[in-house]
């Protein structure tokens, strides 16, 4: 057995600690100090070992605090709740001019400090050494972020997150943490346009590519909840708006039109022709139809409430084809499907609107596309496939070639009211109609960003039939 993988006992932990103590080892790994700790600290030895590190360091020249090993001890201590203790060892580190740990050090600082929301003695450092300020490695750059985030310094904090981009900008995980950190101090919408001509690639950083996954994880595991909240809000914020805006148009028209004809009686002496009472009347009725056709449109966004059967979905799907036959016709568009039976256990009426919501987008995005050249074949092809990682789980996928979405504004696509299309064209409810039918039965509908020659939407259904229920 490797020396690596050799399991040692809690006696000869303790063996080991007490030899690195009473000989002053300072060039100790601090790997192995960090096995024998561990092995240890899960046998319920914390209180020996924190008696037998401070005994260490009380003895320790100053040669130690230049070493990896300080820096691992130090480490331990915060772990451990001995916060000062860690501090103080830190504190004797930034003294030593020729330290290669240095910078290390201060980064170590920076995450008490985020830890305990206390930034005075960052302050106190960064006055006599304002060259830390510069350090322009990732964990520094991270840090620095909250740091000025503290004192309210956004132009700052927008600068280091641009930073990151520029510093490390071929590097995934360094992407998601600079988007998770602009979605945090609200600067998302100010960022957008770095972050889509930002490349995405997993290039990994010599010397950086722990801290920088470690980091990742860390911004992930502690913004995930609050950036799902908020993510949650500013959906609900957009819906609420949509729902009033598109409500209040009708309700306006409807207004001064009675308000427009009431006058009209008035100045007439209690008069009105016969055709200006049906204008009047039939204006209101379209008005009304408007609201109609908007309460059908979000009806599957906003219920709980669904029929689960059996169906085959080839049919449903040339059903719905059948029923978009005149448009698919008049532009000049061609829509294949698979011929094999697929049976699905789903809300058949749900799903109905799913493929006409998916078809129509396509339609749109081709006419778009064409512009008036009617020598341009619009296509759209619509499949199912077995999920290759999920056996239980099929995916519908809708494919065209019209305009397709750009970057910039593929994280809004699935937001209510959310629209390119002009005012009088779309109401932007379509996709998001889809993801929350989808969110329901534990199913999901995603873009993919590979597919250039126009758009690629993967619809997944959580169960293919009955039998799996």
């Amino acid at each position: 057995m490797s020396k690596k993988n050799k399991i040692i006992t809690v006696e000869q932990a303790k063996e080991a600690l007490e030899k690195v103590a009473s000989t002053a080892n300072y060039k100790i790994n601090p790997v192995q100090l960090r096995s024998f700790v561990g092995v240890l600290i899960e046998n319920k030895q914390l209180k020996y070992v924190e008696n037998q590190l401070s005994l260490f360091v009380e003895k320790a020249t100053s040669v130690f605090f230049s070493t990896a090993l300080a820096l691992e001890i130090a480490r331990i201590f915060e772990k451990y709740s001995h916060r000062d203790k860690a501090k103080k060892i830190a504190y004797k580190m930034l003294e030593m001019e020729n330290s290669s740990y240095q910078k290390d050090t201060f980064i170590f600082l920076l995450n008490i400090a985020r830890k305990t929301d206390n930034y005075a003695e960052i302050d106190e450092l960064l006055q006599k050494n304002p060259q830390l300020k510069k350090i322009n490695v990732f964990s520094a750059l991270y840090e620095m972020v909250f740091y000025y985030a503290y004192k309210n310094d956004l132009d700052k904090v927008e600068e280091l997150i641009l930073n990151m981009l520029k510093s490390f900008k071929d590097n995934q995980a360094v992407l998601q943490t600079a988007k998770a950190l602009a979605f945090k101090f609200g600067l998302s919408s100010k960022l957008e346009e770095f972050f889509s001509a930002a490349k995405k690639e997993n290039v990994e950083f010599e010397g950086e590519s722990d801290n920088i996954k470690s980091i990742q994880s860390d911004t992930y595991n502690t913004l995930l909840s609050e950036n799902e909240k908020a993510s949650n809000a500013i959906a609900l914020v957009d819906l609420t708006n949509g729902i009033s805006h598109e409500y209040g148009q009708p309700v306006t028209n409807i207004r001064f039109n009675i308000q427009y004809h009431l006058k009209k009686f008035e100045q007439s002496g209690n008069f009105l022709d016969k055709k200006i009472v049906e204008q009047c009347l039939l204006n209101v009725l379209k008005q009304t139809e408007r609201i109609s056709e908007l309460n059908k449109r979000l009806s599957p966004a906003t219920s709980t409430q669904g029929h689960i059967t059996e169906f085959d979905f080839r049919e449903l799907l040339k059903e719905v084809i059948k029923q978009e036959e005149i448009r698919l016709l008049a532009a000049n568009i061609e829509l294949k499907h698979a011929n094999s039976s697929v049976l699905l256990f789903f809300d058949k009426t749900q799903m109905r609107q799913i493929l006409s919501n998916l078809i129509t987008n396509s339609i749109d995005s081709i006419v778009e596309k064409q512009s008036g050249n009617r020598e341009f074949v619009g296509k759209i092809e619509i499949s199912t496939e077995k999920d290759k990682k999920f056996k239980k789980q099929i995916n519908i996928v809708c494919m065209d070639n019209g305009i397709g979405i750009s970057e910039t504004i593929r994280t809004r696509i699935f937001n209510p009211f959310y629209t390119t299309k002009p005012p009088d064209k779309g109401q932007g409810l379509g996709l998001y109609i889809i993801k929350n039918i989808l969110l329901k039965y534990g199913g999901t509908i995603r873009l993919d960003a590979k597919y250039k020659a126009g758009a690629k939407f993967i619809v997944q259904i959580p169960k293919i039939s009955a039998s799996e229920k």
